[in-house]
Order: C-alpha cells, then sequence, then structure tokens
C-alpha cells in the first residue's frame, strides 16, 4: 500500500511541475507564437516565453539551491508563497511592458496581463486564503488557449481535472481552493478580453 501511495505521490508532483504556471505560461506563449506565423512575432514569443516562463523558473531554482525555499517548491510556507508571487508579479510586469514594446498582438498583451492579474489576485487573496495558482493558470491560459484555437485544442480541457487531483493529492489545497482556482482563471480570462 505504501508503495503505491509513494507512486501516485510521485505522479501529482510530477503533474504540479508539468502543469506549474511557469509551464502553462510556456504553452501559451508557444502556442500563440505558432498560430499567430514563426514569421513577424516569433520575438514577441520568445519575450513572452522569457518573463513569464524562464526568469520566473530561474528565480525559484535559485532560491531553492540558496535554502531559501525548504520543502515542497510547488506548497512552500505562507510567507515564502507570499514572496514567490511578488516575485513572479514582479517578472510579469517587465513581461507585459516587454510585450508592449515589441508590439505583441493583442493576444499575447490579453495573456501576459492575465497571468499578471492571477499572480497580484493570488497575492491579495492569499494574505486571508490559500487559494490555487496552478489551478487558476492551467483554467485562465486554457480559456486563451481554447478562444485563439477553438475546438481543435479541445484536449486542453484534460489539464483541469489533472492538476486539480494533483493538487489535492499533494495536500497543497482544499477542493474548495481548486475550484476557487479555476474559477478566477476562468473569469480574469474572460474579463480581460474586451480589453485586448
Amino acid at each position: 500500500m505504501g508503495y503505491q501511495r509513494k507512486g501516485t505521490d510521485r505522479a501529482a508532483h510530477l503533474i504540479s511541475h508539468l502543469l506549474s504556471p511557469a509551464a502553462v505560461a510556456l504553452a501559451v506563449f508557444g502556442g500563440l507564437t505558432s498560430w499567430r506565423g514563426w514569421g513577424q512575432y516569433w520575438i514577441c514569443g520568445l519575450v513572452g516565453i522569457g518573463f513569464y516562463t524562464v526568469v520566473p523558473g530561474f528565480v525559484l531554482a535559485l532560491l531553492k539551491r540558496r535554502g531559501e525555499i525548504t520543502g515542497d517548491i510547488y506548497d512552500p510556507p505562507p510567507q515564502m508563497r507570499e514572496r514567490i508571487l511578488l516575485a513572479g508579479a514582479a517578472c510579469y510586469l517587465a513581461g507585459c511592458g516587454s510585450l508592449v514594446l515589441c508590439e505583441a498582438p493583442s493576444v499575447m498583451l490579453w495573456a501576459g496581463a492575465t497571468f499578471l492579474c492571477g499572480a497580484l489576485l493570488v497575492w491579495v487573496i492569499g494574505k486571508r486564503w490559500k487559494i490555487s495558482i496552478h489551478a487558476g493558470g492551467v483554467s485562465g491560459g486554457g480559456t486563451i488557449l481554447l478562444a485563439v484555437g477553438g475546438g481543435e485544442l479541445w484536449p486542453l480541457v484534460a489539464a483541469v481535472p489533472l492538476v486539480g487531483w494533483a493538487r489535492l493529492q499533494r495536500r497543497a489545497h482544499t477542493p474548495a481552493q481548486v475550484v476557487a482556482g479555476l474559477g478566477m482563471g476562468v473569469l480574469l480570462a474572460t474579463l480581460l478580453r474586451p480589453l485586448f
């Protein structure tokens, strides 16, 4: 029984890694770049991937290596979680500015704003309650990709229950925190769309 539990925990950790906010951002900006054509928008896609995936991932790895994040990187203590969210929001804000400077298409600006607002909202909510940023990232990013790619991307819907299961299995969140994160991501992406 213990061996089976260990395997399930490993699978949940792997899913938490593969569907982390940084990985979702990679999928979103990579997907938007390929749908928009590699030609004139490839630099904007690289800017998005850099500020929403590479830089935040590097910062997390550096903090973990220096011992500033202890335990599970995807479920740090509250004070560390707050610092990580603010660092991520700073990266995302720089990313939004850089996307504007490189004249990114509106759909990339929409994605950047959705990730930025999601990080800030999770930070604010996190002062009183622990909402799932994994769930928010998957549902927000999925909403963007489904809006752009339409029916051909319906398999993305499978990411929603996967990330929910993984976060519950890791005991990082309660069901209410996961559902709230999922709702937050969809709501943010939907409300921000008319601005872009």
